[in-house]
């Protein structure tokens, strides 16, 4: 995969899908964990946080910060949610 980087405005779209709903999409044009968790508080239930596009994190540095962020909520290989 090649990525080039534009000198262009940006957008981030984020959406929540469960079995049984959809949430969103939202758009936003600056950080989107912060909104997110705003949604989250907003919204009943749990979301589970995926990082896309990137390889998954082995640094037990990373994963203990994830882990204290979002205990049991992220995404990884070998964890609680796979």
């Amino acid at each position: 995969m090649y990525e080039h980087l534009l000198d262009s405005p940006k957008v981030n779209v984020w959406c929540d899908i469960m079995h049984d709903s959809v949430k969103g999409p939202f758009f936003f044009a600056e950080n989107v964990m912060i909104h997110i968790c705003g949604i989250e508080q907003e919204e009943e239930g749990e979301i589970l946080f995926q990082q896309y596009g990137i390889l998954p994190y082995f640094c037990h540095e990373v994963q203990n910060a994830l882990n204290i962020q979002f205990p049991n909520q992220w995404i990884r290989r070998c964890g609680p949610v796979q």
